[in-house]
């Protein structure tokens, strides 16, 4: 069954995706999977520093 979650187009260098799938499979993840898992770590990270992001108005057909 196809996920409901939003999709995002990601633009990055080879040299990078390269780098997190070798990464990916150390973790025994999908490159998808190291790529949300990352992000969900760097969020953690910076909201311990800065405080929690407020979402209320933000919106994922904003983004872009």
């Amino acid at each position: 069954m196809p996920s409901e979650l939003p999709r995002v187009t990601l633009r990055i260098e080879k040299e990078y995706i390269d780098k997190l799938k070798a990464i990916a499979e150390e973790n025994e993840r999908s490159l998808n999977q190291e790529i949300v898992f990352t992000l969900k770590q760097r969020i953690k990270e910076y909201e311990e520093k800065n405080g929690k992001i407020n979402t209320s108005k933000l919106s994922v057909s904003k983004i872009g």
